[in-house]
């Protein structure tokens, strides 16, 4: 009776043991004891943007003069002073100005009076006015060719600059900068003024680095498409430029997407195309590597151009709970029993990933 009962117990061993050395092979699901962030491919819009701070400047500068030597009479403006077309701006002595010439000096344009040269009783020479696109910050702003824009301290009885006509003068590294075109968006806000903000467009690049300390940067000018209320000239602007944008194009978290380290060259076009993969979370749990090609990158999102079909579910992370054990499938030999439920259990130091 001792035999017939251990020949059962070896009998139920060696089958146990069998079975599980030759049960099919499980597919890769999602271990227990982890957390899986996913996200669905999706129509959508792709934006790659740069940013960088810089000046707010008038765009129009204009700088005032009598048009005949004298002595100052009066100075009817101030630094700060708003004036219209027509204003009048100062006077001369008549005794001591040419007899031809006008003693009354009006403001050619609209504007703000930004700077003053002169005071009653100061001998003035005759001098011509001039407009200009304003004075640039040496190193952080495109000079804007044949603008006539002045340069040094200006001789000018007055100074006035147009509230109306704004820009931008910024400073971009050289990799952003490798991105910059005229013709580009940008999004500015005003840290100084809450709530300000405007929309504005990359005017002109400077085409000649600038280096400090081995850092080489290149200056642009970033025009205002209108001018919000409560900014003043000089004050900080924050911008951010878009260099590319992609719209109606199947979309997934740029979290879900590995670059690949080396592009793709197109045989036929000689053009770097962008491949990477992604890992596809199937209904079931399961998960595959999948490879794409990507087009725009954009810091939240990247267009999906090949490889992914609009609603498949990819993975952007995994996470595994402090304490919690990884479920791993094993294959074990002969003689060997199957724990209760049918899978083997491999405990993980530290719960970690594999």
């Amino acid at each position: 009776m001792f035999i017939n009962s251990a020949l059962v117990v070896a009998l139920v061993l060696t089958a146990g043991g069998t079975w599980w050395f030759l049960r099919p092979a499980e597919a890769a699901a999602t271990p227990e004891g982890q957390s899986v962030r996913s996200s669905t491919a999706g129509v959508g819009t792709v934006t790659t943007t740069i940013a960088a701070q810089g000046t707010l400047q008038s765009a129009a500068v204009t700088d005032v003069s009598f048009g005949t030597s004298g002595a100052i009479a009066s100075v009817d403006v101030a630094v700060g002073t708003v004036v219209a077309e027509g204003t009048q701006l100062g006077t001369l002595d008549p005794a001591t100005a040419a007899a031809t010439a006008s003693t009354t000096l009006l403001s050619p344009v609209a504007g703000t009076v930004t700077a003053m040269s002169g005071a009653v009783g100061d001998t003035v020479s005759a001098g011509t006015s001039s407009s200009g696109s304003g004075a640039s910050d040496a190193g952080a702003g495109a000079s804007d060719a044949g603008t006539g824009a002045s340069t040094g301290a200006s001789s000018a009885f007055v100074t006035i600059s147009s509230t109306t006509s704004l820009r931008i003068t910024a400073s971009f590294d050289e990799s952003d900068a490798a991105q910059l075109e005229v013709g580009q968006s940008a999004d500015v806000t005003f840290p100084a003024v809450e709530g300000a903000s405007a929309t504005a467009t990359v005017t002109a690049i400077d085409p000649v680095g600038t280096a400090t300390s081995s850092v080489v940067t290149f200056g642009a000018t970033i025009t205002l498409d209108a001018p919000p209320e409560g900014v003043r000239l000089g004050q900080t602007a924050s911008l951010t430029v878009t260099t590319a944008e992609a719209v109606d194009v199947l979309t997934v978290p740029s979290q879900a997407v590995t670059i690949d380290v080396t592009p793709t060259v197109d045989a036929t076009t000689g053009e770097q195309i962008v491949t990477g993969t992604v890992t596809v979370l199937a209904a079931d749990g399961t998960q595959a590597e999948q490879a794409v090609t990507v087009g725009v990158q954009g810091d939240a999102t990247s267009e999906i151009l090949s490889g992914l079909a609009e609603g498949d579910t990819v993975v952007i992370s995994v996470d595994t709970a402090v304490g919690a054990t990884e479920t791993t499938t094993e294959t074990r030999g002969f003689g060997s029993s199957a724990p209760s439920g049918g899978t083997g259990t491999g405990p993980q130091q530290g719960g970690g990933n594999r």
